[in-house]
C-alpha cells in the first residue's frame, strides 16, 4: 500500500510534458526535452513502477503505431492498385485506338485500290472503244491521233459555244454531243446523223452529253435545251436498297401485289427489317419442314413437326378473323395486341431450327408445359379423327400405329400447304430449302453475293464485312432449267419522261447462263448459282460449254422454248410478264424521282423465270450498253419527240411499253411519309 501511496505522489508531482505533434506511422516518435533532474525523477519513477505493474502503457503505444503503420499499407495498397487500374484501362483506350486507326487506314487503301482498278478499267474500255472507231470510221492518221492525244490535257476547256463554233469552223446550227467512256457505236450513229463530236468531256459546250455516271452529266448548269442520259435521284430505282424500298409504295399506283413479282427482300441498315427478316426466315423454316414431311411421307422427331404445324397454322390467321374473335375482344386490348404478334418465339424456333443435332433440346422440350399442351391438342384431334373414321379406328393395331398417325399428320399437313398455296404468291419459290441470297447494296456484277440456308451463318458474315449495306432476298428455289444450266434474262429498258410515266422496252433481250450444270444442294459454288458474265467468265469450265459463250439470243432462247413446250410460250405468257412488272417497278417511283424534259435514263431488268414459267424480277441496273441499243437510241430521243405521224415514226428495235394518261402530284414528303398507328398510355 506504501508504495502504491508513493507512486501516486510520484505521478502527481510530475512536471508537465510539452505536446507532442502527431507523426506519421512510418517515422519513429521523438523522446520530448526535459531536465537531468526530471530525467532521473522519470527513471526513478518508471523503475518503481516496472516493479508493480509490466508496462502496459508501453504496450499499447506500440500496438496503436502497428495499427497505423497496417492502415498506412493499406492506403499504399490501395492507391497502387488503383494506379495500376488506370494503366490498364488507358493501355486498352489506346490499343482500341490504334485498331481503329488501323482499320480505318485498311478500308481507305482498299478504297484507293477499288478507285484505281476501276479508272484502269474505265481507260482500257475507252482505248478499245476508240480502236473501233477508228477501224470503222475513216479518218486521221494513227500518228495524228497520238499528236493531237497528248495535246488534249493542256488545250483549256472552252466554255463559250460561239467561241467553240469558230475554233472549229462551225455553223451556227450544228449539234454538239459529247460521249464519255467510249460507246463508238452510239458515237457513229451520231455523226452519221450530222452531229459534231466535243472532244472535252467537261465541256459546257454541248446538245447531247451520254455518260455511265450520273455526275457526269447531271449539274446546276444544264441548260433545258440539252439532252442528257441521266435523271436525279435515280438511285431510288437503279440500287438493290432503292428498289427493295421503293417497291413498297407500288400500293398506291397499282393493284399489283409486289410478292408475285419480286422476291422478299430485306434492308438490313434498318433495324425494324431486320427483325422482319429473322420473322420470315423462321416462317419458311417452318413451311420447310411440312414441305419436307409431305415428299418423305416420315419424320424422324415428330417435336419438330408439331410446333412447325403450329407455327403455320398461327401464320395463316388473318389479322381481321383475329380481331372478330369474341375470346380476344372480352380479354381486353393487352390480349389484343399479343395475340396480333404473328411472330416465332424463341421456344418454338429453338425446336425447328436444327436439322440435325438437336436431341438433347428436344428432350427438354417434351417436359415443358407449353409442348405439353400442344400434344395434348394434337392427341384429342386424333381421337376426334379416329371417331370421324371408325373403319380406320377397328383396323388400328400395335404394327400399324405409327402408320396411321402419321397418316394423320400427313393430312393436316397437307390442308395446311394447299391454303399456302393459295394465299401466298411465293409458296413454290420458298421451295423446302429456305435459301436466301445476300447481296452488298453497293456493289454490282454479281461480286459479293452469297448463297446461305443458315440464320447464325449469315448474320456473321454481315457482321465479318464492316462498313458495307447488305440486303437480303428469297433464293427461288423452282428456277426454270435450261440444257442443265441456270439462267436469267437481261431486258433493256428506257425511261423518257417521268411525269406522265412514258416506258420503252427493247424488243430484243439476251440470256446469261451458267458454266456449270445446276445442283441446288452445292450452296458454295458461285458459278452455278451466279449468271453474271462478270463472274462466270473467270470459271475454268466457262470455254466448255455447250452454249457458246454461256449465252443466247432472244430468238435461241424462244424457240427452245417452243420446242420443249409445244407453243410460243416466250411471246404469249414471259414477254407479257415484262412489260407488266417493269411498268409496275417504275410507277413505284414516279412521284419520287426528280423529273427534267430532255432526260432520258437506261434501265438494265434481270429477270428470272421458274418453272411454272412465272417471271421474277431480280434487280435492275445502269450499266455498259449492248451495240444494238446504242444504235437505235437517237430514234428514240432525237426523232421520235418531233414527228408528227408517232405511228409511222421509225423506232427501231424499242417498243413503247407504257405511258400514264394523266401526270401526277409530287407529295412534299413522300419518302419519309409513316403510316404508323402510334399512341400513349392512358394514366389516370
Amino acid at each position: 500500500m506504501t508504495s502504491l501511496k508513493r507512486f501516486s505522489q510520484l505521478s502527481h508531482n510530475k512536471p508537465p510534458q510539452p505536446k507532442l505533434q502527431r507523426q506519421s506511422s512510418s517515422q519513429q516518435r521523438p523522446l520530448p526535452l526535459i531536465s537531468i533532474q526530471q530525467q532521473n525523477q522519470s527513471s526513478a519513477s518508471k523503475n518503481k513502477l516496472e516493479t508493480i505493474i509490466d508496462k502496459p502503457p508501453q504496450q499499447k503505444n506500440n500496438k496503436a503505431l502497428q495499427h497505423l503503420e497496417e492502415l498506412a499499407k493499406k492506403k499504399q495498397q490501395q492507391k497502387e492498385q488503383e494506379e495500376l487500374e488506370k494503366k490498364k484501362k488507358s493501355e486498352q483506350i489506346n490499343n482500341a485506338r490504334l485498331e481503329v486507326q488501323k482499320r480505318t487506314t485498311q478500308l481507305l487503301q482498299q478504297k484507293k485500290q477499288e478507285e484505281e482498278e476501276k479508272k484502269s478499267s474505265q481507260k482500257d474500255e475507252e482505248e478499245k472503244d476508240l480502236s473501233e472507231v477508228k477501224k470503222q470510221i475513216a479518218g486521221p492518221s494513227e500518228e495524228f491521233l497520238a499528236r493531237n492525244d497528248k495535246l488534249k490535257p493542256n488545250q483549256p476547256t472552252i466554255t463559250d459555244r460561239k467561241v467553240f463554233l469558230k475554233r472549229y469552223n462551225l455553223p451556227i446550227e450544228q449539234k454538239i454531243f459529247i460521249v464519255v467512256g467510249g460507246y463508238s457505236t452510239l458515237k457513229k450513229a451520231l455523226v452519221e446523223r450530222g452531229w459534231f463530236e466535243n472532244p472535252d468531256r467537261n465541256s459546257p459546250v454541248f446538245d447531247l452529253k451520254f455518260a455511265i455516271k450520273q455526275s457526269d452529266v447531271c449539274n446546276s448548269e444544264i441548260q433545258d435545251y440539252q439532252i442528257v442520259n441521266h435523271f436525279l435521284k435515280n438511285n431510288l430505282i437503279t440500287t438493290k436498297v432503292g428498289l427493295c424500298h421503293s417497291l413498297k409504295n407500288l400500293v398506291w399506283w397499282n393493284n399489283v401485289e409486289v410478292d408475285s413479282f419480286f422476291p422478299k427482300c430485306f434492308d438490313l441498315t434498318e433495324g425494324e427489317e431486320g427483325e422482319d427478316f429473322k420473322n420470315e426466315f423462321r416462317f419458311i423454316k417452318a413451311e420447310c419442314i411440312l414441305k419436307n414431311f409431305v415428299r418423305d411421307k416420315k419424320v424422324k422427331h415428330i417435336e419438330r413437326l408439331l410446333v412447325a404445324i403450329q407455327i403455320c397454322e398461327k401464320r395463316m390467321k388473318d389479322v381481321d378473323d383475329q380481331l372478330d374473335d369474341p375470346v380476344i375482344l372480352f380479354m381486353g386490348l393487352i390480349m389484343l395486341i399479343q395475340k396480333l404478334e404473328l411472330v416465332v418465339t424463341e421456344k418454338e424456333w429453338e425446336v425447328i431450327q436444327k436439322d440435325k443435332g438437336n436431341e438433347q433440346i428436344l428432350e427438354q422440350v417434351k417436359a415443358q408445359k407449353w409442348f405439353k399442351r400442344l400434344e395434348e391438342r394434337f392427341n384429342s384431334m386424333f381421337e376426334e379423327y379416329k371417331q370421324e373414321n371408325p373403319q380406320i379406328a377397328d383396323s388400328i393395331n400395335e404394327e400399324n400405329f405409327e402408320d396411321v398417325k402419321s397418316e394423320f399428320y400427313l393430312r393436316i399437313v397437307d390442308n395446311i400447304l394447299k391454303e399456302f398455296e393459295q394465299r401466298f404468291p411465293q409458296f413454290k419459290l420458298n421451295g423446302n430449302l429456305n435459301m436466301w441470297l445476300v447481296k452488298p447494296g453497293g456493289q454490282s456484277r454479281g461480286r459479293g453475293i452469297k448463297v446461305f440456308r443458315g440464320y447464325d451463318k449469315m448474320m456473321n458474315h454481315i457482321k465479318s464485312v464492316k462498313g458495307r449495306s447488305f440486303v437480303v432476298q428469297k433464293y427461288i428455289e423452282n428456277p426454270l432449267i435450261v440444257m442443265k444450266k441456270k439462267f436469267d434474262v437481261r431486258q433493256w429498258v428506257m425511261v423518257t419522261d417521268w411525269n406522265p410515266l412514258t416506258v420503252w422496252i427493247y424488243k430484243e433481250c439476251y440470256i446469261r447462263f451458267s458454266p456449270i450444270d445446276y445442283d441446288i444442294t452445292k450452296l458454295n459454288d458461285k458459278f452455278m448459282h451466279l449468271t453474271n458474265n462478270a463472274i462466270v467468265s473467270k470459271c475454268d469450265e466457262f470455254h466448255e460449254s455447250e452454249i457458246e459463250g454461256n449465252m443466247w439470243g432472244c430468238d435461241e432462247f424462244s424457240d427452245h422454248l417452243q420446242e420443249q413446250f409445244g407453243s410460243d410460250v416466250f411471246q404469249e405468257i414471259i414477254w407479257p410478264q415484262f412489260c407488266k412488272y417493269v411498268t409496275c417497278s417504275l410507277e413505284s417511283v414516279q412521284d419520287m424521282v426528280d423529273n427534267r424534259k430532255n432526260s432520258f435514263e437506261f434501265l438494265g431488268y434481270d429477270f428470272m423465270i421458274d418453272e411454272d414459267l412465272k417471271v421474277w424480277l431480280i434487280e435492275h441496273v445502269t450499266e455498259r450498253l449492248v451495240k444494238l441499243v446504242l444504235n437505235d437510241l437517237p430514234k428514240i430521243i432525237l426523232d421520235y419527240p418531233r414527228a408528227k405521224k408517232k405511228k409511222k415514226c421509225d423506232t427501231g428495235g424499242f417498243v413503247l411499253c407504257h405511258k400514264a394518261k394523266m401526270q401526277v402530284e409530287k407529295p412534299m414528303n413522300g419518302m419519309v411519309t409513316n403510316l404508323a398507328l402510334e399512341g400513349k398510355k392512358i394514366t389516370k
